[in-house]
């Protein structure tokens, strides 16, 4: 992500100002987030019942 915002910044010479630099690092990382959020982890399901029940146990509602 960070290699991405640098990349980004280069171009912030030809922006108008630091506002629309702001933005175009902002709409980025909500890009990135959003992308990120949609990934599955690989062998999360395997071991979720476990952490879950460790969760209930350590914080118990």
């Amino acid at each position: 992500m960070n290699k991405e915002i640098r990349r980004r910044i280069k171009i912030i010479d030809s922006l108008p100002s630091e506002e629309s630099a702001m933005k175009i690092i902002y709409l980025r990382s909500t890009e990135i987030d959003e992308k990120w959020s949609q990934r599955s982890l690989r062998g999360f399901y395997k071991c979720r019942d476990e952490i879950m029940e460790m969760f209930q146990m350590r914080y118990p509602l």
